[in-house]
């Protein structure tokens, strides 16, 4: 199985956990600080804390999956770079 960390951005306080298939193998949480997120939107204070939570817990994987309330979601539009056909693929 590949190891993934789910990360749970919450009002006040970041969720880490790393699973691999069924098993947990990390978790962290630490409270986030006032100003990492502003209307919804991410602030260098959020980067922060990922780090933070990230070493606390000492994940080893660099595959995410994020979820953010529905209250705090926050969208962006953003042009991703031509890709080769062949790289779609895989």
């Amino acid at each position: 199985m590949t190891r993934l960390c789910a990360v749970d951005v919450g009002a006040k306080e970041l969720k880490l956990l790393e699973a691999d298939g069924r098993r947990l193998t990390r978790h962290a949480e630490v409270l986030l600080p006032e100003g990492a997120l502003i209307d919804g939107m991410p602030t260098p204070l959020l980067t922060t804390a990922v780090r933070s939570a990230l070493e606390a817990g000492a994940f080893a994987t660099t595959r995410a999956r994020v979820a953010i309330g529905e209250t705090g979601t926050a969208f962006r539009d953003f042009r991703l770079p031509a890709i080769p056909a062949g790289e779609l693929s895989s």
